[in-house]
């Protein structure tokens, strides 16, 4: 995310304290309110800085052009399903989403207690720390 603050102009963790606010996120992750909802109240919380609501919707949007998603053999959206991390049917849904037993998937994430749920849950575990950590995990795979 700090490179799309640069690229945007703000400073350095802007992006991150607008969509990870605690209670924004929380309903979010929990389905309370839509993705769109969500995307719709960070920008209202970036237009000041972005200059106007339509600067800060595309760069909201912007977030969805880095093609992440087409990366992955699924995505599980904790809002789509009701429940969060590190809530263990969050993992099982995972592992059902890509047909396979929790043994067979990777869960990498930057919250320590995330990585111990899913292991808890049979998954294996990365703690995010680097990318370096991340190459050698996945190049295991």
């Amino acid at each position: 995310m700090v490179r799309l603050d640069r690229k945007a102009g703000l400073a350095a963790g802007t992006l991150a304290s607008a969509a990870f606010r605690p209670e924004l996120l929380d309903a979010a992750v929990t389905g309370r309110i839509t993705d769109d909802q969500w995307r719709r109240h960070v920008a209202e919380d970036l237009a000041e800085v972005c200059g106007s609501l339509d600067g800060a919707l595309d760069l909201v949007d912007g977030w969805t052009a880095l093609g992440l998603a087409d990366a992955f053999d699924a995505v599980v959206n904790t809002a789509r399903i009701g429940m969060a991390k590190p809530d263990p049917r969050v993992f099982e849904a995972a592992a059902q989403a890509v047909g396979v037993t929790p043994q067979r998937c990777l869960f990498v994430d930057d919250t320590a207690g995330h990585v111990a749920a899913a292991q808890a849950a049979g998954l294996t575990g990365l703690h995010y720390r680097h990318v370096d950590e991340l190459r050698l995990a996945t190049a295991r795979w």
